[in-house]
């Protein structure tokens, strides 16, 4: 999975000018970027993948079927009935992707985050997996979006600061200066950088 920054722009950050700690600032960035990824509740990341894969889906019953995020979908295939081993691919006319809620669907906005039958095609719903057995298959770039939104790499540079501030200080619980004060390091999450994610509406909900 993509990892959000670089050593060179973290570096910059802490104000370092040589390579003596780039492992460690590597190792600290790579755990940023997954830790951003968790708090946001994103398992595929924030970055898409360059190649289109298949994943399988519980058919909905219904003309709309949720799917993880993505930007690209190249196939749409559903099995005509529970019992089916195939999957039917459905023509491109059947389905349009969409983002937000089904009621009120977005078009034109990615990450996509669903699918909807068409009026005129062929399908007038996927076809129900009865709450357990997997009757779609998506074939799609998973991920946010094709590049790393410049929010996740402020925040994930910023989580790495303040872990790499934490093991310059002995992993004391909190860290002064004179110009700063005293700053507490216990909290999970820096407010900062929690209030970068939700102002950028980039924490989902756990469902």
């Amino acid at each position: 999975m993509a990892i959000y920054a670089t050593v060179d722009e973290l570096r910059d950050h802490i104000n370092k000018t040589d390579g003596v700690d780039d492992a460690t600032l590597q190792r600290l960035l790579n755990a940023a970027s997954r830790y951003i990824d968790r708090k946001t509740n994103r398992p595929d990341g924030f970055v898409a993948d360059s190649t289109a894969t298949a994943r399988v889906y519980v058919g909905s019953g219904k003309e709309y079927q949720f799917i993880d995020e993505c930007i690209a979908i190249t196939k749409v295939a559903v099995k005509t009935g529970v019992s089916e081993d195939d999957y039917t691919e459905w023509d491109s006319t059947d389905w349009q992707a969409f983002t937000g809620d089904p009621r009120r669907p977005i078009f034109n906005q990615l990450p996509y985050t669903g699918l909807l039958v068409t009026a005129g095609g062929n399908y007038g719903q996927f076809t129900s997996g009865m709450g357990i057995y997997p009757t779609v298959q998506v074939t799609a770039k998973w991920g946010y979006s094709e590049e790393c939104p410049d929010i996740i790499r402020t925040a994930t540079i910023m989580v790495a600061t303040r872990w790499w501030g934490r093991l310059q200080s002995g992993m004391s619980d909190g860290v002064g200066n004179v110009e700063f004060g005293f700053v507490l390091m216990r909290q999970p999450i820096d407010p900062d950088i929690e209030g970068l994610l939700r102002m950028g509406r980039l924490i989902r909900p756990v469902i």
